[in-house]
Protein backbone atom coordinates (compact mmCIF):
# COMPACT_ATOMS: atom_id res chain seq x y z
CA UNK A 1 0.00 0.00 0.00
CA UNK A 2 2.94 2.41 0.78
CA UNK A 3 4.25 1.68 -2.63
CA UNK A 4 0.64 2.91 -4.12
CA UNK A 5 0.77 5.81 -2.04
CA UNK A 6 4.69 6.72 -3.14
CA UNK A 7 3.86 6.74 -6.80
CA UNK A 8 0.40 8.45 -6.29
CA UNK A 9 1.74 10.97 -4.11
CA UNK A 10 3.30 13.54 -6.49
CA UNK A 11 0.27 13.42 -8.81
CA UNK A 12 -2.18 14.50 -5.57
CA UNK A 13 -0.03 17.32 -4.15
CA UNK A 14 -1.57 20.54 -5.15
CA UNK A 15 0.29 22.83 -7.80
CA UNK A 16 0.86 26.63 -6.95
CA UNK A 17 -2.29 27.50 -9.59
CA UNK A 18 -5.50 28.93 -8.92
CA UNK A 19 -8.46 27.38 -10.97
CA UNK A 20 -10.07 29.90 -12.86
CA UNK A 21 -13.64 29.95 -10.80
CA UNK A 22 -11.90 30.47 -8.10
CA UNK A 23 -10.95 33.81 -9.20
CA UNK A 24 -14.38 34.93 -10.03
CA UNK A 25 -16.10 34.23 -6.57
CA UNK A 26 -13.26 35.65 -5.24
CA UNK A 27 -11.53 31.98 -4.10
CA UNK A 28 -14.39 31.19 -1.65
CA UNK A 29 -15.68 28.43 -4.08
CA UNK A 30 -17.00 24.92 -3.41
CA UNK A 31 -14.61 22.41 -2.43
CA UNK A 32 -14.47 19.78 -5.13
CA UNK A 33 -14.20 16.34 -5.03
CA UNK A 34 -10.51 16.14 -6.23
CA UNK A 35 -9.86 18.55 -3.40
CA UNK A 36 -10.68 15.72 -0.72
CA UNK A 37 -9.55 13.03 -2.95
CA UNK A 38 -6.53 14.07 -2.77
CA UNK A 39 -6.77 15.43 1.22
CA UNK A 40 -7.31 12.02 1.47
CA UNK A 41 -4.10 10.81 0.19
CA UNK A 42 -2.30 13.09 1.93
CA UNK A 43 -3.56 11.53 5.58
CA UNK A 44 -3.35 8.10 4.41
CA UNK A 45 0.37 8.72 3.14
CA UNK A 46 0.59 9.93 6.44
CA UNK A 47 -0.85 7.26 8.67
CA UNK A 48 1.55 4.88 6.39
CA UNK A 49 4.92 7.19 7.60
CA UNK A 50 4.67 7.12 11.06
CA UNK A 51 7.66 8.31 13.49
CA UNK A 52 7.60 6.52 16.33
CA UNK A 53 8.77 8.28 19.81
CA UNK A 54 10.20 5.58 22.98
CA UNK A 55 7.55 6.74 25.65
CA UNK A 56 3.67 6.62 26.19
CA UNK A 57 2.32 9.96 25.92
CA UNK A 58 -0.23 9.22 28.83
CA UNK A 59 2.78 9.10 31.22
CA UNK A 60 4.65 11.87 29.66
CA UNK A 61 1.79 14.34 30.16
CA UNK A 62 1.56 13.34 33.64
CA UNK A 63 5.06 14.38 34.39
CA UNK A 64 4.84 17.84 32.26
CA UNK A 65 1.80 18.35 34.75
CA UNK A 66 3.65 18.23 37.45
CA UNK A 67 5.89 20.73 39.08
CA UNK A 68 9.49 20.60 39.45
CA UNK A 69 10.89 20.97 42.40
CA UNK A 70 14.41 20.94 40.93
CA UNK A 71 16.05 24.62 41.66
CA UNK A 72 17.51 25.60 38.03
CA UNK A 73 16.55 22.88 36.01
CA UNK A 74 14.52 23.59 32.98
CA UNK A 75 11.68 21.46 32.48
CA UNK A 76 13.33 20.29 28.73
CA UNK A 77 16.11 19.00 31.24
CA UNK A 78 13.91 16.97 33.96
CA UNK A 79 11.53 15.81 31.27
CA UNK A 80 15.04 14.49 29.08
CA UNK A 81 16.31 12.33 32.03
CA UNK A 82 12.84 10.68 32.39
CA UNK A 83 12.03 10.18 28.50
CA UNK A 84 14.42 10.00 25.42
CA UNK A 85 14.15 12.93 23.49
CA UNK A 86 14.24 11.67 19.85
CA UNK A 87 15.49 13.26 17.37
CA UNK A 88 13.19 12.97 14.17
CA UNK A 89 15.46 15.40 11.54
CA UNK A 90 13.20 16.64 9.26
CA UNK A 91 10.53 15.78 8.16
CA UNK A 92 9.51 16.70 4.22
CA UNK A 93 6.74 13.98 3.39
CA UNK A 94 3.26 13.40 4.72
CA UNK A 95 3.45 11.96 8.22
CA UNK A 96 2.55 11.16 11.83
CA UNK A 97 4.69 11.00 15.27
CA UNK A 98 3.20 8.01 17.17
CA UNK A 99 4.03 7.20 20.83
CA UNK A 100 4.96 3.23 21.71
CA UNK A 101 1.16 2.33 21.80
CA UNK A 102 -0.02 4.28 18.52
CA UNK A 103 -1.27 7.20 19.84
CA UNK A 104 -0.81 9.73 17.05
CA UNK A 105 0.42 13.25 18.78
CA UNK A 106 1.60 14.85 15.43
CA UNK A 107 0.34 15.07 12.09
CA UNK A 108 2.06 16.48 9.44
CA UNK A 109 0.05 17.74 6.30
CA UNK A 110 1.76 19.46 4.02
CA UNK A 111 -0.31 21.33 1.31
CA UNK A 112 -3.63 19.60 2.50
CA UNK A 113 -4.99 22.76 1.57
CA UNK A 114 -4.35 24.36 -1.54
CA UNK A 115 -2.05 27.30 -1.38
CA UNK A 116 -4.94 29.99 -3.14
CA UNK A 117 -7.55 28.83 -0.28
CA UNK A 118 -4.88 29.29 2.26
CA UNK A 119 -4.14 32.94 0.88
CA UNK A 120 -8.07 33.54 0.60
CA UNK A 121 -8.46 32.84 3.97
CA UNK A 122 -5.68 34.87 5.20
CA UNK A 123 -7.31 37.70 2.92
CA UNK A 124 -10.12 37.74 4.45
CA UNK A 125 -9.18 37.33 8.03
CA UNK A 126 -6.54 40.36 7.19
CA UNK A 127 -9.80 42.45 6.52
CA UNK A 128 -11.53 41.52 9.42
CA UNK A 129 -8.59 43.73 11.17
CA UNK A 130 -11.24 46.39 12.72
CA UNK A 131 -14.16 43.94 13.98
CA UNK A 132 -11.49 41.90 16.03
CA UNK A 133 -9.63 45.36 17.80
CA UNK A 134 -13.16 46.34 18.48
CA UNK A 135 -14.31 43.18 20.08
CA UNK A 136 -11.35 43.60 23.07
CA UNK A 137 -12.47 45.07 26.05
CA UNK A 138 -11.18 48.16 27.45
CA UNK A 139 -8.28 47.11 30.22
CA UNK A 140 -10.05 50.27 32.33
CA UNK A 141 -13.06 47.68 33.05
CA UNK A 142 -12.58 46.01 36.10
CA UNK A 143 -13.43 42.04 35.11
CA UNK A 144 -11.94 40.98 32.08
CA UNK A 145 -13.24 38.60 29.83
CA UNK A 146 -11.86 35.44 29.72
CA UNK A 147 -11.24 35.56 26.21
CA UNK A 148 -8.84 38.55 26.30
CA UNK A 149 -7.11 37.77 30.03
CA UNK A 150 -3.55 37.78 29.64
CA UNK A 151 -3.90 38.57 25.99
CA UNK A 152 -0.63 40.67 24.85
CA UNK A 153 -1.48 42.96 21.50
CA UNK A 154 0.87 42.57 18.96
CA UNK A 155 3.32 45.49 18.08
CA UNK A 156 1.43 47.48 15.43
CA UNK A 157 -1.27 45.03 16.10
CA UNK A 158 0.09 41.88 14.11
CA UNK A 159 -0.76 40.97 10.70
CA UNK A 160 -4.52 39.53 11.24
CA UNK A 161 -4.98 42.03 14.25
CA UNK A 162 -6.43 40.97 17.39
CA UNK A 163 -7.91 37.81 18.32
Amino acid sequence: MRVQLNNYLPTALPTQSIPADSQSSGGGSPVKEDEIDRAAVIIAYAMANPYCVPWDVDRYAKKVKSPSSQKGVTEWERLAKVFEMTKLGRISEPATIVDIHGKILVWYLPNIVLPWRVNFVNNTTAGLWDLLLKSIPNESKAKKAWRSDGFLMPDGGGKFGAG
